[in-house]
């Protein structure tokens, strides 16, 4: 998730000292935060024996830069493919095109990855036509994002509701940019009560779709979700249109699939050591380092190394014994065990043609669309090649196939029936990743009252440094983006170099 721009000012420093940090961070957690980084890198690089637990694309980034700095590694990982939730299902329909079974879009901010990308030789494709719009339909009526607003007179749906959401973003900061008391009763309050409180400022039908809309992102029922999930995101400067998600924009992918990138860093591990279908189960401190206890094809197998990533998910992290040993701090074990993870369903369908786009619309479209009923569809065969094309429903909960296809097939219906008529159901993926054993979540998310409590904790490292964090989870400013894996995985591998 890119924070508004309020939060641009504190990141850019940060980032220019080499380092992620959450909005309100203060000195004194600058400073502790600064001595754990210093004492685990320098010196020891000819010591250093480096496990990474995790082969997502955060533990393969990792994996990658500490390789080419020359340090041992060894990368486990629980499943039998590398990747993570970057998946692409490749010859999908009779033209040969992908979908992706995970991550899929990427934002124009989202340096992390385009960096690596681009080093790669990976190449990164626009989809998104520049001056589209996103269509919404609720409530039986076909709107776009000149109806929320309009950048040339700064009116509608939105208009009002926004200039109360930006006066609660600037009092979310002291002087100091610490969290504010304001702040913590935002935090403390659910986005759907939010919501009720200031629908006198906007129509229902726009309450209605940011409700869809921060169901779908954070991949959790609004009445879960902290109020700062849509204050600290959300465009409100109206003069530039309506954004439902702030800098976000998602008008990129990974050309040929997402699973692109994962494949080119794998190609590139040099002398890395892979030991796969190693699930982790148990962690202790030994004089000279961290030793792991995996449940491998062969059984339990211990393994000793002087510094560890964890780029795995918290939701697998909590369920590994011997956690309260590590150094690591309550705060840091309160966000292992406590935050959040969304629970979204992605459905992928074939169609025969792609009415769509000979369709005349009331504006040029992105290729996203809102609804009452199906939450938000779009196109995954944008950009690519063939007379067929690929929709793909992303839903909030863990939806029954079934259930799915009928609630998509309807809200297709409702932009246009000649779009619903061309879906061919016999070319279908279904995704839950949160029935997934080795991820048990869609992506990380922030549940009420998480917000200015456990953000700060999720890449800190362990007190004396051995023992770093990787992962989106642990990217504040881009928690849930692939981008934030990579950042993650950069970060991690820095602290160690």
């Amino acid at each position: 998730m890119a924070r508004t721009p309020l939060f641009g000012r504190l990141r850019r420093t940060f980032r220019d000292l080499g380092a992620n940090a959450p909005r309100a961070l203060s000195r004194r957690q600058f400073l502790a935060m600064s001595a754990a980084l210093a004492a685990c890198s320098g010196g020891l690089a000819g010591a250093q024996d480096i496990a990474i637990v995790g082969g997502g694309v955060a533990g393969l980034t990792a994996a990658y830069r500490l390789s080419q700095a020359g340090r041992r590694v060894t990368l486990y990982e629980v499943s039998d493919r590398l990747g993570g939730r970057m998946f692409t299902r490749r010859d999908f329909n009779e033209d040969g095109q992908f979908c992706e079974l995970g991550g899929e879009l990427v934002d124009s901010n989202h340096t992390a990855l385009r960096s690596l990308a681009g080093e790669l030789g990976v190449e990164i494709q626009r989809v998104a036509p520049e001056g589209g719009e996103e269509f919404y339909h609720i409530d039986g009526r076909l709107r776009t994002q000149r109806d929320m607003i309009d950048p040339a007179s700064g009116r509608g749906a939105f208009a009002r509701l926004a200039e109360r959401i930006g006066e609660d973003q600037r009092a979310l900061l002291d002087a100091e940019e610490n969290w504010t008391e304001a702040a913590r009763a935002l935090d403390a309050t659910p986005l759907r009560a939010y919501l009720t409180r200031v629908s006198n400022l906007a129509p229902a039908w726009a309450i209605e779709l940011l409700d869809i809309a921060y169901r779908g992102e954070y991949g959790l029922p609004t009445s879960e979700q902290s109020a700062l999930n849509l204050v600290d995101f959300i465009g409100v400067e109206t003069e530039h249109g309506f954004h439902i998600f702030g800098e976000s924009d998602e008008a990129f992918r990974i050309a040929g699939g997402s699973s692109s990138l994962p494949e080119a860093i794998v190609a590139r591990l040099g002398r890395v050591g892979t030991q796969m279908r190693h699930a982790l189960a148990g962690m202790a401190r030994t004089e000279n380092g961290v030793r792991l206890a995996f449940d491998a094809p062969e059984g339990r197998v211990e393994r000793e190394h002087t510094h560890v990533i964890l780029a795995t998910p918290f939701t697998k992290l909590r369920e590994v014994e011997g956690l309260d040993g590590l150094g690591l701090g309550a705060d840091k074990l309160r966000a292992i065990r406590e935050l959040g993870y969304g629970d979204n369903s992605k459905l992928m369908v074939s169609t025969h043609t792609r009415p769509w786009t000979q369709a005349q619309w009331p504006a040029p479209s992105v290729g996203a669309f809102y609804t009452d009923r199906a939450q938000l569809i779009w196109e995954t065969s944008r950009g690519q090649a063939g007379e067929r094309g690929i929709l793909t429903n992303f839903l909030q909960g863990q939806q029954d196939r079934a259930a799915a296809l009928a609630d998509m097939r309807a809200g297709l219906g409702a932009l246009s029936q000649e779009s619903a008529e061309a879906l061919d159901e016999t070319k279908s993926a279904f995704m839950v990743w949160a029935r997934q054993p080795f991820a048990l979540g869609s992506y990380s998310t922030i549940r009420v009252g998480q917000y200015t409590t456990l953000l700060e904790h999720t890449a800190t490292p362990s007190d004396d440094g051995r023992i770093q964090f990787a992962g989106e989870h642990t990217s504040v400013d881009f928690m849930g983006f692939m981008n934030g894996a990579v950042e993650s995985g950069e970060r991690a591998a820095a602290a160690l170099i």
